[in-house]
């Protein structure tokens, strides 16, 4: 709360306001017995993410933004980079990106399995999606829109300047 900063969730969940037993394991990309295979599956649960909302309401100058992880990486422009990263791809490798894209946001896939919650304090004004302008667009817009300055400090990356502030 003394910050101004956020936390975004992705994760397996619903938003219904009744508990559910959602323990799980899948081995082998497959559900199975938690109690088959110990020490092999990967043992999970589903977030209630509507009480995580009830109890971030009761936090003064918290607030809570929820959505699917479909609608949240369409808005996000998640297509646009698809269309930017494959522009100039070989076909096959063109079809993966799409495959992968599909997998991400189709309702019948992890589109509604996995939903986004973004907790945030009331002090922030402003975010933008990195994908279409890179990040000095998002920084200057951002400033922008909360009447603000930025410095901004050269990062040892493994790429150039120009492509790491602007792709």
């Amino acid at each position: 709360k003394k910050n101004s900063g956020g936390i975004l969730i992705i994760d397996y969940g619903y938003f219904e306001d009744k508990m559910k037993n959602t323990l799980q394991a899948i081995y082998n990309q497959k559900y199975s017995n938690v109690l088959k295979n110990i020490g092999k599956s990967d043992i999970t649960h589903n977030i209630n993410f509507n009480l995580f909302k009830k109890i971030t309401k009761k936090i003064k100058g918290l607030k809570t933004l929820t959505t699917t992880q479909r609608n949240f990486l369409i808005k996000v422009g998640i297509k646009q980079r698809a269309e930017i990263i494959s522009k100039n791809m070989p076909f096959l490798k063109k079809v993966d990106i799409y495959y992968r894209l599909k997998r991400l946001i189709d309702k019948k896939q992890m589109g509604n399995l996995f939903k986004v919650m973004f907790i945030k304090n009331d002090f922030i004004k402003s975010a933008h999606d990195v994908s279409l302008g890179g990040i000095i667009t998002a920084i200057s817009k951002m400033c922008i829109k909360g009447n603000k300055g930025f410095e901004f400090k050269k990062m040892n990356i493994f790429m150039n300047e120009i492509e790491y502030l602007f792709s």
